[in-house]
């Protein structure tokens, strides 16, 4: 069947709006705007032309006003175990520290007001972005809050009566009725959905059928979203549950009102754009809104392609457990607000422990690792639509094929890499090899207030298709170099692991030295085992944190090494970097591993000093995020988060 191209207006606005909105480069923003107009004046739909330019004027006014902060007073929008976020003018602060506040108290909150300190690694949880999706600009660590006054919205009274109750139902019930929780996992992707209200709303409806009228039956589901909307202060997953029954009561095209749906959010939650649980049901609403066939299947490829995006990796056979999973939860949700009032604990406890165990069911080679590459991304866009628009079930398999290229991207990838990853006040070093040869870590970074492996190292790992390690290096027992190994191993494999020195560390052909051999000093950071390899006529230094007598011994053993790439020792300490060392290896490029606003003030002003007046070109983990040599025969790409430069091998 054909269709009118007036019927598809606010889809052909809401599909330019999210292209402008997904794309970084202005320029490219720019040009696709201009582009989209023209088409859209040639097919002589000014609404859409109007639509487009008055979102992105209300969009990006609101994205560029930023009131200053004088001082944390206002009120408690989001609360947490560990924190909760005040509301002071458009901004919203993040509070850290124990202190008796509910949602929608006015309080004024005295202590220390910070920027955001975040690693960047490009894929994997970002704190600085989940952060920026909601507003958050400033960090406070709280020494005395005062309530200036008590809320009295219904999630507040809600909340003070789930409190009263057992521990255990009272951590079940903030985390189903109030999001409060510490693992976003697959508890995240069901509340993302609105799977849980979808699931009440067809519910009531199934069940009021059977008593009032159709026309009784709509004003009684649409309170109960109204409600739904009300009792959640209209937060992203109420508003879009709210606007999508909304507009099912219309006589809109499903491509118009998916449009209408994705303009409006825009408009409401521009700093979203980025959030798995902001596209994901949007992708999904689109494949919904137009396809015929095998929706469920297509739509769940959809989600796991997210995933890889977002995270990295994907566990296939949690897909199918989410069969099980969403409705015990939406029943759950349920249950969680009979006990408001019925005392329905057994059940609920019972559920939990099921969804529990369900939840972290996992097998490892059922995972697909690898995050797309950008030309795999467009390919698996094109081949969706088409799908989509001629419901052919060939384009299936070519989605299927791509998920097996990009599950197996670094057996193909004819390239090496050396990466040194954003773990924070920590050191972690990648080194992978050309088509699957080996894949060696040295050091794991590690942190007390965070699982580093879990929420950095391996999300990495997994980007670049790597689901083992041939090796890992230990350089010494640091936590900051080592706290997170333990749990790494529980997340992948690891082949072999060394911990003692020896001359030289051999994976398959591939061969690393250590300048400093069996020799042995006192303490810790001296005995740190130290790296140098090449690759592709490039070479790198890993010297640990090693001290500036160490660094000696290794001139005077080497006195003909010349390095590209220099790993400073001790995250930039005035203890190690010394002259002889610069001035001997001659480095292209040094690299220093710290974390933001760190405690030891990293890198010290002296190296840096020193650093400069060899005219040695240097960049930290701290500013630029993770930061990739991608190392060809002929040129080496050094990527980090805002360049790229190229180093030219044949000059």
């Amino acid at each position: 069947m054909s269709i009118k191209v007036s019927d598809v207006t606010c889809f052909l606005a809401a599909i330019v709006l999210l292209a402008t909105f997904l794309l970084s480069n202005v320029y490219i923003k720019i040009v696709l705007v201009v582009v989209m107009c023209l088409w859209l004046i040639s097919l002589k739909e000014y609404i859409s032309i109007f639509l487009v330019l008055f979102v992105l004027a209300v969009v990006y006014v609101q994205l560029l006003y930023s009131p200053s902060i004088e001082r944390v007073e206002g009120k408690v929008v989001s609360l947490k175990d560990t924190y909760f976020v005040v509301k002071v003018n458009h901004n919203h602060i993040m509070v850290y520290g124990d202190f008796d506040v509910n949602f929608d108290d006015i309080v004024l909150v005295k202590g220390k007001v910070d920027k955001i300190a975040s690693t960047k690694n490009r894929v994997g949880y970002s704190f600085e972005n989940w952060t920026k999706s909601r507003r958050i600009s400033k960090v406070c660590y709280a020494d005395e809050v005062v309530l200036i006054k008590k809320g009295n919205s219904l999630r507040n009274r809600v909340y003070r009566k789930i409190i009263n109750q057992d521990e255990d139902v009272v951590k079940i019930m903030k985390m189903f009725l109030f999001h409060i929780y510490d693992d976003i996992g697959w508890l995240y992707l069901g509340l993302s959905m609105g799977i849980h209200l979808s699931f009440i709303r067809r519910l009531i409806e199934s069940v009021s059928s059977y008593f009032f009228l159709e026309k009784q039956v709509t004003i009684i589901t649409m309170l109960f979203c109204v409600f739904i909307a009300i009792f959640y202060h209209f937060d992203l997953i109420s508003c879009r549950f709210l606007l999508r029954h909304l507009l099912q009561l219309t006589n809109l095209s499903k491509k118009n009102r998916w449009g209408i749906l994705v303009i409006v959010l825009l408009i409401l939650f521009p700093n979203m754009i980025y959030e798995f649980g902001f596209l994901l049901p949007i992708c999904i609403g689109f494949v919904y809104s137009f396809a015929c066939k095998r929706v469920y299947g297509i739509s769940q490829m959809l989600v796991m392609w997210l995933q890889l995006l977002f995270n990295g990796y994907v566990s296939i056979l949690q897909i199918f457990v989410a069969r099980i999973i969403y409705p015990l939860f939406s029943f759950m949700y349920c249950i969680c607000f009979i006990n408001i009032w019925i005392p329905f604990h057994f059940p609920l406890l019972l559920l939990s422990k099921l969804i529990d165990y369900l939840c972290v069911i996992e097998l490892p080679s059922l995972h697909i690792v690898g995050k797309p590459f950008v030309w795999m991304s467009v390919l698996f866009i094109f081949v969706i639509v088409q799908y989509v628009v001629t419901s052919n079930g060939k384009y299936v398999w070519i989605l299927v094929l791509l998920f097996l290229m990009n599950h197996y991207q670094n057996h193909w990838y004819g390239f090496s890499r050396v990466v040194y990853i954003d773990v924070g006040q920590g050191d972690c070093t990648l080194i992978s090899l050309p088509f699957h040869r080996g894949n060696i870590l040295i050091d794991t970074g590690g942190s007390v207030s965070y699982d580093v492996a879990k929420d950095i190292v391996y999300p990495v790992l997994c980007s670049y298709g790597i689901d083992r390690l041939d090796l890992v290096i230990l350089t010494h027992d640091d936590y900051d170099h080592v706290g997170a190994f333990d749990s790494l191993s529980t997340l992948i494999q690891i082949e072999n692991v060394i911990t003692d020195k020896n001359n030289e560390y051999v994976v398959n052909d591939f061969v690393m030295y250590d300048g400093l051999g069996n020799q042995l000093f006192e303490g810790d950071n001296e005995n740190s085992l130290t790296a140098c390899f090449s690759i592709y006529g490039s070479s790198f230094l890993v010297l640990g944190d090693i001290t500036k007598e160490q660094e000696e011994i290794l001139v005077r053993a080497y006195d003909d090494l010349h390095i590209d790439y220099l790993k400073v020792a001790h995250h930039g300490s005035n203890t190690s970097t010394s002259n002889h060392l610069l001035e001997s290896i001659k480095p292209l490029y040094a690299f220093i591993s710290c974390g933001d606003d760190n405690y030891y003030n990293h890198p010290s002003k002296e190296v840096v000093a020193r650093l400069n007046g060899y005219q040695i070109p240097f960049f930290t983990t701290k500013d630029e995020g993770m930061i990739e040599i991608v190392i060809t025969p002929i040129m080496d790409f050094l990527i980090m988060d805002k360049r790229i430069i190229l180093n030219n091998k044949m000059r």
